[in-house]
C-alpha cells in the first residue's frame, strides 16, 4: 500500500489565465519537487482527465485511511505482545 501511495501522488488541477486565455495544469510532487504538467486550454480538454484524477485521489485517500487503521492495529498488537511476554517470563 505504501508503494502505491508513493507511485500515485495526490494531484490537483489549477488554471492560469494568460492573454485572455485559460490554460489548465496538473500539479503533483515527485521526489520532493513540485511538478506541473500542461493539460490543455479548453474546458472540454480536461473534463475526462479531471474525472480520472478525482477517482485516483479518492482511491488514494481510501488506501491512506486503510493504512492508518492497519498501523493502529499493529501498535495495539505489539503492545499486547509485550504484555504477554512479560506475563510469560514472570509467570
Amino acid at each position: 500500500m505504501e508503494k502505491y501511495l508513493k507511485k500515485n501522488p495526490s494531484v490537483s488541477i489549477y488554471r492560469r489565465k494568460l492573454n485572455r486565455k485559460i490554460y489548465y495544469y496538473k500539479k503533483f510532487r515527485r521526489d520532493g519537487k513540485s511538478i506541473s504538467e500542461y493539460l490543455g486550454s479548453g474546458k472540454d480538454d480536461i473534463e475526462e482527465v479531471l474525472k480520472k484524477i478525482q477517482d485516483k485521489n479518492l482511491e488514494r485517500k481510501r488506501i491512506k485511511q486503510h493504512c492508518k487503521k492497519l498501523k493502529k492495529i499493529n501498535i495495539a498488537l505489539e503492545k499486547q505482545l509485550r504484555i504477554a511476554r512479560k506475563a510469560y517470563v514472570n509467570g
